[in-house]
């Protein structure tokens, strides 16, 4: 979770909300959402809060999902109070 500062042709990065920057690198099969609605990675802007889900691969993170804008932003919001529930 955080926020784009960069953004080029394979990957992005985000200054997390801990302000870690981190670079997630993107392939042909990541998913971007933008409030709710499919989108492309050429939709991602920087300054944009995103919530990603990514898989580590070798020293790289590569996102499987990236989902950003207003559901987005209330999809962070709601993730904030998960800290500590049971996922099922």
């Amino acid at each position: 979770m955080g926020r784009v500062t960069s953004i080029s042709d394979n990957s992005f990065t985000v200054e997390t909300t801990d302000k870690k920057s981190v670079t997630v690198q993107v392939s042909d099969k990541t998913k971007f959402e933008k409030s709710g609605a499919t989108a492309t990675r050429k939709d991602l802007k920087v300054r944009d809060k995103v919530v990603i889900h990514a898989d580590a691969s070798g020293d790289k993170l590569v996102a499987n999902e990236v989902h950003f804008g207003a559901k987005g932003k209330q999809s962070m919001e709601g993730m904030k109070g998960m800290d500590g529930m049971d996922h099922k």
